[in-house]
């Protein structure tokens, strides 16, 4: 389920509201099944438009087994934000919650490709990832901003706000106890929060 722009008008917002969100495995062609919004080229090539905004507001949310949860910018237009509120929010073998930008345009009225997440625990397990990844020339990865009571992340499960190219992300934490996972200064094989840019003294966390 999604929303998506091809051109150089507003991709719509997505919201769930529900008792509880399940979003689990693949389709049978092995396509990502989870939620979008999207700014993409369109068919001539040219580029489309600023993506919406996704929210999601539960009781538990599940993400499992290759789903995912993502905002993301493909060409010109601006990346929406993600954000997520839930009383438990479990991520299990190969989660995703993200937000990717590969454009350099930035709205001064807004932030983009930022992933706000607001419960009482959070649970990341068998390489499970909540990132924002900015890819391209001058383009600034997003924010994510945590808010929960217990954070655990284990089995190589990170958070990360990094930049292939230029400026990473900030990574914020407002948290009671947090467990199997530390801020690195780089992606290892263990649980890491890591915020990294491509470019020397880059880093922002």
């Amino acid at each position: 389920m999604g929303t998506a722009t091809f051109e150089a008008s507003k991709g719509g917002n997505l919201t769930i509201s529900a008792q509880d969100v399940q979003l689990i495995g693949t389709s049978v062609d092995g396509r990502t099944r989870g939620l979008a919004t999207s700014a993409q080229p369109n068919s001539t090539g040219d580029a489309g438009g600023d993506a919406g905004n996704l929210t999601i507001k539960t009781n538990t949310l599940l993400v499992k087994d290759g789903a995912e949860v993502t905002v993301e910018s493909r060409e010109a237009g601006t990346a929406g934000n993600l954000k997520v509120d839930a009383r438990s929010i479990r991520l299990d073998n190969l989660a995703l919650l993200t937000a990717n930008r590969q454009s350099a345009k930035v709205d001064p009225n807004r932030e983009q490709a930022t992933i706000n997440i607001n419960s009482l625990d959070l649970i990341m397990r068998r390489g499970s990832n909540i990132r924002t990844n900015a890819t391209g020339e001058n383009v600034i990865g997003g924010n994510i901003n945590i808010n929960s009571d217990i954070i655990a992340a284990i089995e190589n499960s990170d958070i990360s706000a990094n930049s292939a190219n230029y400026r990473g992300g900030k990574v914020k934490i407002t948290t009671q106890g947090i467990f199997g996972t530390q801020f690195r200064d780089a992606p290892t094989s263990k649980s890491d929060i890591t915020a990294t840019g491509g470019s020397p003294g880059c880093p922002q966390h």
